[in-house]
């Protein structure tokens, strides 16, 4: 967790007006990118999760009031509507996993290549590029999705 906030703390790395970008910039580009997208997908697939624990509940909790009123005809309807969209989520919702998965996936192959990039690159950098290289390369890729879907939960 301490390596994702270290990382935090350099903001930006793309510079502003028509400077241009070196090879170096570009990967810690990448990296900051690639970190973005793990945390998104993370939190994506968890409001996809927690949709569905959301209409659950909705369902059960309008079926026991159905058992209390049963003359409640509007919510009779509303029951067998949030019945459907449940069925609809449940049915979708491996896809939409598997899908954020891959834009995981993706995002962890393109933080794997940035920092093969960077550690080549190390040796040539001055100081400050040099301490957000060794940053962008102590991210642990599988700490980082951990740490982004426990925040992605913790948030919901």
């Amino acid at each position: 967790m301490a390596q994702v906030a270290n990382w935090q703390q350099f903001g930006k790395v793309i510079p502003l007006g028509n400077e241009p970008v070196s090879d170096v910039q570009a990967d810690l580009a990448q990296v900051e990118q690639a970190c973005r997208e793990i945390g998104f997908s993370a939190q994506a697939e968890a409001m996809a999760r927690f949709r569905v624990v959301g209409l659950r509940a909705a369902v059960v909790g309008c079926r026991a009031e159905i058992a209390r009123r049963p003359e409640a005809s509007e919510l009779r309807l509303a029951a067998t509507a949030l019945e459907a969209e449940l069925a609809s989520f449940e049915e979708t919702l491996p896809m939409e996993c598997a899908y954020r998965a891959d834009q995981r996936d993706m995002a962890l192959a393109r933080l794997g290549g940035a920092q093969a990039r960077l550690r080549a690159r190390l040796r040539s950098e001055d100081d400050e590029t040099r301490l957000r290289v060794q940053a962008a390369l102590a991210l642990s890729p599988e700490l980082l999705v951990r740490v982004s879907q426990e925040q992605a939960v913790a948030e919901l």
